[in-house]
């Protein structure tokens, strides 16, 4: 048995990589963090919370029953001085005892229960809002080690493709030092470019795997750089500047309104009575028979209503601190709001600017690719040394570089832009 165990768990971390996709996408990420972080807990929790305070909220409708006992001995009693002829007039125990059993049940709070029962829902909608907003803060964080990834894995590409060609290169410039076309410092200079190209692609390996496991934190799973990262294949820029802000913030203001509105009936259910039912049945000395000081049984049935007077009175003034609060809010959503399009106005203007880097980018790219083609053919001529063409080669594959994180960033921005703005498109 103990050996099973061991294989299994000599296995385990084998199997969960060999379970991971070839590549994921952004949507799926979105959907890891609704399902696996751990905040979603959270409103299962206060869904079951909620529900509790409900039922005890909802109690107040039923029927309350109290059990009481008490005994007791006094220092004097009520003494008769007179008596009717023939009689003995009555004599009263210093020592009382009693046990009853009273049922108390509202007929009338004006609202108080049910506005209860809704405070503590309204409670349960603003958690339930905040926690949304938290989902929204750590999606935006994703997305930024998304985007990272993306652009690490597109410099590794180009990386890649740089140590290709000097490979490449490098195998040709060998043969004419070996030829005496040229000096044997070329090929020496080509073997230190390409060593420190490979220094820049392991900087970027361990800058991969650091991300990777950042995204795996924040998504709930394992996820490996042997995982590739797609870019977003939709088109979400249509009606892209249209649309109205929706961030979740913006739900935990309107709950927020929302519940200060229901303390404002509860203030006001408070200026009313109170009218409830009640009957007692007891068992004791004395009992309703004033003169007959032996244990008896009794009970009464009855109506009361209940008004403070110190209730009414504070009433208006609760109204009017609510209405102060949601003034506070109201200030604080619209401060809110001008960050938002503070910020919206930002992203927008950088997506401007993306699209037209990366217009000019196509154009140094094509011009530099021309420029070591050219190279190319002077170097195999022996015409220019390998210093002129890795120079060349170089500003090339940052042409190319450059061109492919432009259009990575133009991604993560337009992405950027719609999660500001509570845009949720996946």
């Amino acid at each position: 048995m103990k050996k099973a165990v061991f294989i299994v768990m000599f296995l385990m971390p084998w199997l969960a990589t060999a379970q991971q996709p070839e590549s994921i996408l952004l949507e799926y990420c979105y959907q890891q963090i609704e399902t696996n972080y751990p905040l979603v807990d959270k409103m299962e929790v206060q869904r079951k919370i909620t529900k509790l305070n409900q039922r005890i909220a909802r109690s107040g409708l039923y029927p309350e029953v109290q059990l009481k006992a008490s005994a007791s001995y006094q220092s004097d009693v009520t003494d008769v001085p007179f008596s009717t002829p023939g009689t003995t007039p009555p004599s009263f125990s210093k020592d009382h005892y009693n046990l009853s059993l009273e049922v108390n049940q509202t007929i009338f709070d004006a609202g108080r229960t049910r506005t209860s029962e809704q405070l503590e829902r309204g409670e349960s909608a603003i958690e339930n809002a905040g926690v949304k907003a938290d989902l929204w803060k750590v999606r935006a964080q994703m997305e930024q080690v998304y985007f990272s990834i993306l652009q690490l894995q597109k410099n590794l590409e180009s990386t890649e493709l740089l140590l290709a060609d000097i490979s490449e290169q490098l195998e040709m410039v060998r043969a004419q030092v070996e030829n005496g076309v040229l000096l044997p410092g070329n090929a020496l200079t080509m073997e230190a470019e390409q060593l420190k190209i490979r220094q820049q692609k392991i900087r970027i390996e361990h800058d991969l795997q650091a991300s990777y496991e950042v995204l795996s934190v924040l998504i709930g799973e394992p996820i490996t750089p042997k995982v590739t990262l797609k870019e977003p294949n939709r088109d979400v820029t249509a009606g892209l500047y249209e649309q109205e802000i929706s961030r979740p913030e913006l739900n935990v203001f309107e709950e927020r309104r929302e519940m200060l509105d229901l303390q404002k009936n509860l203030a006001s259910a408070s200026k009313l009575p109170v009218v409830s039912a009640f009957g007692t049945a007891a068992y004791g000395r004395p009992g309703l028979d004033m003169f007959n000081d032996d244990l008896q049984g009794y009970w009464m049935v009855g109506v009361r209503a209940q008004w403070s007077l110190k209730s009414w009175t504070n009433a208006s003034k609760k109204t009017e601190v609510l209405a102060h609060q949601q003034r506070k809010i109201q200030a604080d959503e619209e401060a809110f709001r001008l960050s938002v399009e503070g910020d919206l106005s930002r992203v927008h203007r950088k997506i401007t600017q993306l699209e037209e880097q990366i217009e000019l980018d196509e154009q140094v790219l094509n011009l530099r690719e021309q420029v070591v083609e050219e190279k190319e053919s002077q170097l195999a001529e022996g015409v220019i040394t390998t210093t002129e063409y890795l120079t060349e080669l170089n500003e090339a594959s940052r042409a190319r570089l450059q061109l492919e994180l432009h259009r990575v960033q133009l991604h993560q921005t337009v992405i950027e832009y719609l999660t500001k703005k509570g845009i949720s498109w996946n």
